[in-house]
């Protein structure tokens, strides 16, 4: 998951992508359920994710230094995403 470069530079690979097709139903959905844009739902989903990511920071490290970096980072990313959209 993670390729340590020098101590705490590291990068993160991804293995798994959700569907195209089913992120742009859950998309869709919730647009039409709050009744805004789709656009503005991606940044919102984008940046709760990058906040859950990071909330488990903590208890990913009771497990494995691995989890607690991969939760780190891709919380960072999210909510970096989420604030480049916005």
């Amino acid at each position: 998951m993670f390729e340590t470069i020098q101590h705490c530079d590291f990068t993160c690979h991804h293995k798994a992508t959700p569907q195209r097709r089913l992120q742009e139903i859950c998309v869709e959905e919730w647009a039409r359920i709050l009744g805004t844009s789709e656009a503005h739902v991606t940044v919102k989903g984008q940046f709760y994710m990058g906040l859950h990511l990071l909330r488990m920071v903590p208890f990913r490290l009771k497990v494995s230094e691995e989890q607690a970096l991969y939760a780190l980072a891709n919380g960072v990313r999210w909510i970096s995403r989420a604030l480049a959209a916005a």
